[in-house]
């Protein structure tokens, strides 16, 4: 699957579209970028376990999950009293689909190949036909292969998303306040 790059990326564009001219805090930037890579956090319990793979791109890589993330995000805000909690959360929802759609655009060697896009309700795993990014390779991360494979691969989400996080903050963004 893509690397934390591109899902920042990604959230930044989803920031700057969204936060035109209202100059939110760095906590909202900082929530967009978690929830951009929340599904992928879904590594963690099968690095203890001693696989990485064993639930990635399983229940976390979900529609629904997403949704349910949103929802449990809104009621989080909705506790503390955060201002427009509806609004941030539906934007939090959209910054983990976000990870969806691009892990779903990624090329998967790995069997078996793409996301469980709409489980619980089906098991099957989607990829596109037309991938648009390289796996990133998380076997064997120091043998110089591997670390030069995962290299080009985060070079082609630069090269791919910066421009676009570029072009969206020049003709959507207008800050508050400049310095």
């Amino acid at each position: 699957m893509a690397s934390p790059i591109a899902h920042s990326l990604a959230a930044l564009s989803i920031y700057y579209a969204v936060y035109k001219r209202t100059g939110a805090s760095w906590w909202v930037i900082i929530a967009i970028v978690i929830g951009a890579n929340l599904p992928d956090f879904d590594l963690l319990p099968g690095l203890l376990l001693g696989n990485s793979d064993i639930f990635h791109r399983t229940f976390s890589h979900s529609i629904f999950s997403a949704i349910f993330a949103g929802a449990v995000f809104y009621l989080s805000l909705r506790i503390f009293s955060v201002n427009f909690a509806w609004a941030r959360s539906i934007v939090w929802t959209i910054a983990i689909l976000s990870h969806l759609f691009i892990d779903w655009a990624t090329f998967d060697h790995v069997s078996p190949r793409g996301i469980a896009v709409f489980w619980p309700l089906n098991d099957s795993f989607y990829m596109s036909k037309f991938t648009v990014f390289m796996h990133i390779e998380r076997h064997d991360i120091f043998e110089p292969a591997t670390i030069m494979h995962n290299i080009n691969a985060g070079l082609l989400e630069l090269i791919i998303f910066l421009p676009v996080v570029l072009i969206i903050r020049a003709a959507l963004y207008r800050p508050v306040f400049s310095i």
